[in-house]
């Protein structure tokens, strides 16, 4: 978690200072409502949780946190409503992401990845001349595999505990847009997430055992909108 909150701290303040560098050439005020569209991109981090369920070993974990990292990058289109200074809008976002990581423990063998993120949520906001800053909640889904071993020797070969599948869950967060023309805006937000558990089921030689992933994390993202 604290490396995490180093990479949104860092990634936001260079948002913020890309914002304010382009801020001399923004309208003074900016009508927010109507429709967009957009491109983002940017980096996650992911502490994933893996339970185990395994009768056989005492000494074995049953819960495991494997953290990984990687960047994203995807699509956004979503509706503003302008009423006074407060902005409400609903917003739809897909991602590609490569968030991935592995571990080599004394007993286990995990290794897990993020493929795909998609969200639809809610904004709420407050614009200030050219700027709005919003915070904003929904609900979640993505592609996640996962794999893990335990290397249990003394109970025979092992087979891994395997999982694939799309799983939901909420996310939010918050973010700051700038409007550069009437047409154009620059935003940059960080989100939470976390989503349910995919299941796998394995063997050690002695005995089965079943795997759950929920995957969870950090996104710091930048992007561009166009307003119609």
């Amino acid at each position: 978690m604290r490396n995490e909150l180093l990479l949104a701290t860092a990634l936001g303040t260079s948002l913020s200072l890309s914002v304010a560098a382009v801020a001399v050439a923004g309208p003074a005020s900016v009508d927010w409502s109507g429709p967009y569209v957009g491109v983002t991109a940017g980096v996650g981090a992911s502490t994933s949780n893996i339970e185990v369920d395994y009768d056989y070993s005492a000494s074995l974990l049953e819960h495991l946190s494997l953290p990984s990292a990687g960047v994203l990058g995807g699509v956004t289109a979503g509706y503003n409503v302008q009423l006074g200074d407060f902005v409400i809008g609903v917003e739809a976002d897909g991602s590609v992401t490569s968030l991935a990581g592995s571990d080599h423990l004394v007993s286990y063998q995990p290794e897990d990845r993020l493929e795909s993120l998609l969200s639809l949520r809610a904004r709420l906001g407050v614009a200030s001349g050219p700027f709005l800053a919003y915070g904003t909640l929904g609900v979640a889904g993505g592609h996640s595999s996962f794999s893990t071993e335990i290397a249990d020797v003394a109970k025979g070969p092992p087979t891994a505990a395997t999982g694939s599948g799309f799983a939901t869950g909420v996310i939010g967060g918050g973010g700051v847009e700038y409007a550069m023309t009437d047409n154009l805006s620059l935003k940059g937000e960080a989100l939470v997430y976390g989503l349910g558990g995919v299941t796998g089921v394995g063997d050690t030689g002695k005995g089965g055992y079943t795997a759950e992933h929920r995957p969870s994390g950090l996104l710091v993202k930048t992007g561009i909108n166009l307003h119609f």
